[in-house]
């Protein structure tokens, strides 16, 4: 229940009248003889009322209602439950916590300053957004913390967790003790421009995970001299993890780099629980956790690894899996002994069912000499029943000027 005689709800929409009932946000009627509107701390207990277009800054010790749109200014804390009935955006550099539920039709936060270390956003109960965008430009990443659980509400083109890197900045790094519930994750690294590209973020959830359709987590390319594309992002979920009917891929792999520097190595998923990736067409999408290809003429490059996938439940993926080595090209004067791009791993302790899987060795195609051996095909462990419907690679790659790789175990 919203009370406020500035908010005339014939403003909003359907989906955003269900938001703000989801709100249950009570401004100071529960005590009588109290304002509607009684400021935190001025007695009665009631909410703490930001106008629309108002700012949030310091303490706040009771529940804070914003009525349209409100900036973050420096550190803010508040002692209680958040409800924004617009976008919630910060100015400059701030560290934000909420001791309670949080409530926003949009969350857009940015970093000002590349060279300061990012903001932390902590949320000690439940996080309900449409969207969630943070915006790093910095070397380092920011950290969202969610107590509770991490709800995204659908909209028309559904909720998304929005925190992929600029230039040289790594995904945003989440932490989610309850439940993540959202349609899309954006968490990719960026690429490379004054420092390496950007690793893909990082999720732990320790309940479960549902992603109705994107999940990008992976790492940002290079094409600048000396500097590395960024390594795949790591997704470890506690309980079980559900990606519903994409039509997009699901993508782990690391960053390619041409004329750059060493591309990535693809990232990681472990599930301790069950773990079931759908798709709505099988020949256009796929997971992929590949390492990424490395073009250049300088030997002490090379391509990516890819990445491992754990599931200790049952695994039922409907996408191909892809996590095959990158490939290294490139006319080499001299040679080097780097590690092989070797293909990647799956274990998994229960049943798994899999349209298909790849995980192929990089080859090394380069004229002149070889900076390494190709390689390997990756290792896939299942100790319940194997079903698998079109095929298994696990091959080992061609070397034009060493030594091959080996075919990898089932």
């Amino acid at each position: 229940k919203i009370v406020s005689t500035s908010i005339n709800l014939l403003q909003f929409d359907e989906s955003q009248k269900e938001f703000i009932d989801s709100a249950n946000v009570i401004a100071g009627d529960s005590l009588p003889g109290t304002d509607p509107i009684t400021q935190c701390g001025g007695g009665g207990g009631g909410a703490t009322v930001i106008p629309d277009g108002g700012t949030l800054s310091g303490t706040y010790n009771g529940n804070v209602l914003c009525e349209g749109a409100a900036t973050v200014v420096g550190e803010v804390i508040v002692n209680g439950n958040l409800t924004c009935l617009g976008t919630l955006t910060n100015s400059g550099r701030h560290q934000f916590l909420v001791i309670g539920d949080l409530h926003a039709f949009d969350i857009n936060f940015t970093s000002d300053d590349p060279l300061l270390p990012q903001g932390n956003f902590g949320v000690s109960g439940n996080l309900y957004f449409i969207n969630f965008n943070f915006t790093q430009s910095g070397s380092s990443s920011a950290l969202l913390v969610v107590g509770g659980n991490l709800v995204g509400i659908n909209g028309i083109s559904g909720s998304v967790l929005n925190g992929y890197g600029l230039s040289d900045t790594i995904g945003l790094n989440v932490l989610v003790y309850g439940d993540l519930n959202v349609s899309n994750v954006l968490l990719y690294g960026g690429e490379a421009l004054l420092d390496s590209g950007g690793s893909g973020g990082s999720i732990t959830v320790y309940g479960d995970a549902n992603i109705a359709y994107q999940l990008y987590m992976h790492g940002g390319d290079s094409s600048i001299d000396g500097f590395s594309a960024g390594n795949g992002g790591s997704l470890e979920v506690y309980g079980n993890l559900t990606v519903g009917e994409s039509y997009y891929d699901i993508k782990f792999n690391g960053g390619d780099s041409i004329n750059g520097g060493n591309a990535g190595n693809g990232g990681s998923l472990h599930v301790y629980g069950n773990c079931v990736l759908n798709t709505n067409d099988t020949s256009t999408y796929s997971v992929v956790f590949d390492g990424g290809d490395c073009t250049s003429n300088n030997e002490n490059y090379r391509s990516g690894s890819a990445g491992n996938i754990t599931v200790d439940g049952n695994l039922n993926a409907l996408f191909p899996i892809y996590m095959i080595g990158g490939n290294r090209d490139g006319n080499l004067a001299s040679i080097n002994s780097l590690t092989p791009p070797d293909g990647g791993n799956i274990i998994v302790n229960g049943d798994a069912i899999i349209f298909e899987i790849d995980c192929t060795g990089g080859e090394m195609e380069t004229s002149g000499k070889a900076c390494g051996n190709a390689g390997s095909g990756g290792n896939i462990t299942v100790k319940g029943n194997l079903t698998v419907d079109t095929y298994i690679h696990s091959v080992g790659a061609d070397n034009s000027n060493g030594v091959a790789g080996s075919g990898g175990n089932i």
